[in-house]
C-alpha cells in the first residue's frame, strides 16, 4: 500500500503544474510536501455483472515550482463502472475540486467533505457527486524513503520521496443524488505526511 500512496504522490506532483511548465522548457522541476490520505472502495452488485470502482484521495502540501512556496488542496475522484457480462464500460468519470471541508489529525484520522463536478469519458457528460468520508488509522506508522526513475516514450521522470505512512480503514459516501457508489468499506486506504518529495521531468 505504501508504494500505491508513493505511486500516487508521483502522478499528482505530476499531472496538477506539468502541462504549461513542460509547454515552456524541456526540464520540469517540482518539490512538495504536505499531508494525503487515498481510500480504494470496490463492489459488485446483485447480478454479479456490474462492477464499481471508486478511488478518493486528498490533498493539502506545500509546492514549491522553479519560485516561492505555494500552497495546494485538492480532492480527486475517480469512478469506473464496468459490465463484466456485457464486457462493457458504462462509466469512466474524473472530476477534482478544491474540497469544502478537509481535515486529517495527524495520521491518526481524516476526513472530507465536499462536492465534486464530475466528467464521464463514456457519455460526454458531467455529473456531481457529493463526497464524505472517513480515515481512520490502523497499526503503527512507517516511514519510507523512495527514489526511482521511470522512462516512457516522450519523457523521463525521476523522484524522490521521504514520509510517513499509516493503513487505515476508510468509509463513507460518494453519492450523485441518485446511487451511492461506495456503500462498502473501503479495501485499501492510507494516511500519509510527506516531509520532501521531488519530481523532475526531461522530455527526450
Amino acid at each position: 500500500m505504501k508504494r500505491v500512496v508513493l505511486a500516487l504522490l508521483v502522478a499528482l506532483a505530476v499531472l496538477l503544474p506539468t502541462t504549461p511548465a513542460l509547454a515552456a522548457s524541456d526540464v520540469f522541476h517540482t518539490s512538495f510536501k504536505g499531508q494525503f490520505v487515498r481510500a480504494l472502495f470496490d463492489r459488485i452488485d446483485a447480478s454479479g455483472c456490474i462492477q464499481t470502482f471508486v478511488d478518493v484521495f486528498a490533498i493539502d502540501r506545500t509546492d514549491k515550482i522553479d519560485g516561492p512556496p505555494a500552497v495546494t488542496s485538492e480532492a480527486v475522484v475517480f469512478i469506473d463502472v464496468v459490465d463484466q457480462c456485457a464486457s462493457a464500460r458504462l462509466v469512466s468519470a474524473f472530476g477534482s475540486a478544491i474540497p469544502d471541508d478537509f481535515v486529517m489529525q495527524s495520521l491518526d484520522s481524516a476526513t472530507l467533505d465536499t462536492s465534486i463536478e464530475m466528467f464521464d469519458f463514456v457519455s460526454g457528460t458531467t455529473f456531481t457527486v457529493d463526497v464524505s468520508v472517513t480515515w481512520t488509522g490502523v497499526g503503527d506508522p512507517s516511514r519510507t524513503q523512495d527514489h526511482s526513475q521511470t522512462h516512457s516514450p516522450g519523457f523521463k521522470l525521476i523522484s524522490r520521496s521521504d514520509g510517513t505512512f499509516r493503513d487505515s480503514t476508510a468509509g463513507g459516501t460518494v453519492s450523485d443524488g441518485t446511487t451511492n457508489f461506495t456503500p462498502n468499506p473501503a479495501f485499501a486506504a492510507s494516511l500519509a505526511e510527506v516531509k520532501s518529495g521531488e519530481v523532475t521531468v526531461v522530455k527526450q
